[in-house]
């Protein structure tokens, strides 16, 4: 299993990944055992420091290469980072024992479904896994496949089917207006979600063919009826990782501000969420804008509970639909700056999205023709279809009712899923989005 993880990873073509993934492993691995012997507390803090501390400046070194005009690949770099991180300080606060076999912490470390987007793995949930006897299972093999095919349709057919009119607009956001950038926004964000989770799919699929389940890293995230529930269901391992690795420690830190230290807290989270995704003000601006969202929640929490018990909104299903609808719309808005080549495509996005309604409504059909659109309908059914499932995952697991349908009709929907791939699928050059971070 090692030497396939390897043999996927080398497939880049960038040797340079690999050794790092080497470097931070053998850097991980012995600082982990110097943690787990130490005696004294302050010989745990000394190596988990040096252990975090290598493998940060390793991670900066590489994201922030294109400043000296040298850009190094960054391919996977910040998940096996990230995991490394998590190991070590689990390891200190006494979660876990540090892995004493190499073997088994080098195969945590490069375990090829999750090495090139996540998720992020902890090693008390990954580890106990990668130990236990393999012994075939029915189910899993079974699953694994649906999962993948699910995955490769959600990526294929959906997300590199949107990226044409995406790229069109927002590599040439000057010659665009109102709807058009409107529309852009829309499908940029449905097409990031069906690459991001599509991958995620396969990844998770491919593991339970080796009877090994990988975290779940979305949940229906654009019915989310706010902001925090949103982050509860979209990349789910690296939210999880920022919540109990930076802001914990810095809401005990500011514990005597109260709700103020809770925003101050958020607020650096998504901040650093913005840097992780990349050195630019686009990203910065992102996470920012994020952490506002949360900031606010937190400042106007008791507000916001008072107007419900006043007007009894808990229970109220338009309410509840509107909060989905304009949570929505403000995770669109930052896609905005999320999806721009710099800051001045995304001002200029911003400021132009109701400019030109007029003649465009006189003319629905000019919008679609502006981005390339050649037949909105093949291209928008599959989207349709990717909500009615993430509708209906609210009810219970899609899967387990698929499963426990007759042969016949469940095999019906098998073959037509793999046939909408074979021939409505964009089999062309589009990497998955995540790669870039």
């Amino acid at each position: 299993m090692i030497l396939s993880s390897f043999f996927f990873y080398f497939a880049l073509q960038q040797p340079f990944l690999t050794g790092i993934l080497l470097l931070v492993s053998g850097i991980t691995y012995w600082t982990g055992l110097k943690i787990g012997e130490g005696r004294e507390e302050k010989d745990k803090k000394r190596f988990l420091w040096l252990g975090v501390g290598l493998n940060l400046i390793l991670l900066i070194v590489i994201k922030c290469s294109f400043l000296v005009k040298f850009p190094l690949p960054s391919i996977g770099v910040s998940y096996f980072i990230f995991q490394a991180i998590s190991y070590l300080i689990d390891i200190e606060l006494e979660k876990m024992e540090s892995e004493k076999h190499f073997g088994y912490f080098l195969l945590y470390m490069c375990f090829f479904p999750k090495l090139l987007q996540g998720p992020i793995e902890r090693g008390e949930n990954l580890l106990p896994q990668l130990k236990a006897p393999y012994i075939f299972n029915y189910e899993n093999t079974r699953d694994g496949l649906i999962l993948f095919a699910w995955g490769l349709f959600k990526k294929i057919v959906i997300a590199d089917n949107l990226a044409p009119y995406v790229n069109r607009v927002y590599n040439n956001v000057d010659s665009f207006t109102g709807l058009s950038l409107i529309f852009a926004t829309y499908f940029f964000a449905i097409q990031l979600y069906a690459d991001f989770s599509g991958y995620t799919d396969m990844a998770l699929g491919t593991a339970r063919l080796f009877n090994i389940r990988l975290t779940r890293n979305f949940q229906r995230p654009y019915f989310a009826p706010s902001v925090a529930e949103f982050w509860r269901g979209w990349h789910i391992s690296l939210s999880s990782w920022l919540m109990d690795y930076i802001f914990k420690p810095l809401q005990f830190e500011f514990r005597n501000w109260k709700e103020y230290g809770n925003a101050l807290a958020v607020m650096i989270v998504f901040l650093a969420c913005g840097v992780w995704h990349g050195v630019g003000w686009t990203f910065l601006v992102w996470g920012g804008l994020h952490g506002i969202y949360m900031a606010v929640a937190i400042l106007l929490s008791k507000t916001r509970k008072n107007i419900y018990k006043k007007f009894d909104l808990s229970k109220n299903k338009i309410w509840y639909i509107f909060c989905i609808l304009f949570t929505f719309h403000l995770i669109c808005f930052g896609w905005i700056f999320f999806r721009a080549n710099n800051m001045g495509d995304a001002l200029y996005t911003v400021t132009h999205l109701f400019s030109g309604w007029g003649s465009q409504l006189s003319h629905p059909g000019m919008i679609f023709r502006e981005m390339g659109m050649k037949d909105v309908k093949l291209t928008l059914l599959p989207v349709l279809l990717l909500f009615i499932v993430e509708f209906l995952q609210i009810r219970g697991s899609v899967m387990s009712r698929v499963t426990a349908l007759h042969p016949l009709l469940r095999w019906s929907l098998y073959v037509m899923l793999i046939v909408y791939i074979i021939y409505f699928g964009a089999f062309g050059n589009e990497d998955f989005i995540y790669f870039q971070f």
